[in-house]
């Protein structure tokens, strides 16, 4: 990324364009845990409305907020874009992928994106029928592979938010920056809290624990390293040495039965919902289902699309709902077709069409 930003800022290269576009769009992916969708249509009106954070603050919100905290959010800028089920969500560039856009914008003329492409991170070429768009989920798997990970299968889009909201528990974030993150990621937050976040097991040997050693009056060091404390006491018997054994291995017990129970608790919503989800898959499986006959296309109502529309393997777009019930009112042939039925025929046609011999 910082190497096509050199080229690209003494001379333009298509092929270094390309790969600013491409690892400009997966680092966005990865730095807002945003979803693949939300990120490749990111459109130009979008970028341009960009806000930041100024000097021209309110003086009550200066108050609240500390000079460090106004300083480091100066670096970012924040871009309004649309969400899942039409909700605007957030997303947040720093200054190296906000360098990196201006690139992409700037020289997205030479590299002979049309001006009607409305996204940043527009494609180039390719056919009527692809995306306007480059796709993130493609890039994701081929950079996971690149990158040398271990386990390439866990560098995916989901379970990046997944890794945020697990993050986020075990630092004990206050609730209500929890709420925050969740409206940002788009998570309905009860979802977010009781499936994203960190299971109860996890939470209470990561957080509980520490309390209870506090409370038995250890500190950190000695917790650290246990030895130090057998070292510190006054010189034990042989009795003495026999029974702390004793304890130590009934206190390991009593937690390792304490962990199965707390794990049993956990799991056991989880498998009476898969139990119940299963049963109710049987119980329609055993219903009745309805036999859809297909009819094959006869020539009188392929020629009347075709006397409507011309060239149907070669159509732009699909024609709507409102034009096809008006062709069926007005053609005898196509009584017995329904509006979904031609649409469904006419983009059949384009696909074959469009597919290479």
């Amino acid at each position: 990324m910082l190497d096509c930003i050199a080229t690209l800022s003494k001379e333009f290269s298509f092929p270094e364009w390309k790969d600013l576009m491409e690892s400009t769009l997966i680092c966005l992916q990865v730095f807002n845990r945003r979803r693949a969708g939300e990120l490749e249509r990111i459109k130009r009106k979008n970028y341009n409305n960009k806000q930041k954070i100024t000097d021209k603050i309110e003086a009550g919100l200066l108050e609240t907020i500390s000079t460090e905290s106004i300083e480091f959010a100066k670096q970012y800028v924040r871009i309004v874009v649309r969400g899942k089920l039409g909700r605007t969500v957030s997303v947040l560039l720093d200054p190296l992928s906000k360098e990196a856009v201006d690139l992409i914008l700037k020289n997205r003329e030479r590299a002979g994106v049309p001006d009607s492409n409305r996204y940043v991170f527009s494609a180039t070429g390719g056919s009527e029928l692809t995306k306007e768009y480059i796709r993130a989920c493609p890039l994701i798997r081929k950079f996971s592979l690149e990158c040398g990970a271990t386990f390439p299968e866990t560098l995916r889009g989901t379970k990046l938010r997944k890794h945020i909201a697990t993050y986020t528990s075990l630092l004990n974030v206050e609730e209500a920056t929890v709420d925050r993150l969740a409206n940002f990621l788009g998570h309905n937050k009860d979802i977010h809290k009781a499936i994203y976040r960190m299971p109860v097991p996890i939470a209470e040997v990561t957080s509980v624990s520490k309390i209870l050693w506090s409370a038995a009056g250890y500190t950190e060091e000695n917790n650290s390293n246990k030895d130090k404390i057998c070292e510190n006491s006054d010189s034990p018997t042989p009795e003495d040495s026999d029974g702390s054994e004793d304890s130590d291995s009934s206190e390991d017990s009593d937690s390792s039965e304490d962990c199965d129970s707390s794990e049993d608790s956990e799991d056991e919503p989880l498998v009476e919902l898969k139990n119940e989800k299963i049963k109710r898959k049987k119980k329609l499986s055993r219903l009745p289902q309805p036999i859809i006959k297909k009819i094959r296309w006869t020539c009188e109502e392929i020629e009347s699309l075709k006397g409507e529309f011309g060239d149907i393997s070669t159509m732009n777009k699909l024609p709507s709902i409102k034009e096809c019930k008006k062709l069926i009112q007005e053609n005898a042939y196509l009584c017995n077709r329904t509006p979904a039925q031609i649409k469904s025929y006419i983009d059949n046609q384009r696909k074959k069409h469009s597919k290479p011999v």
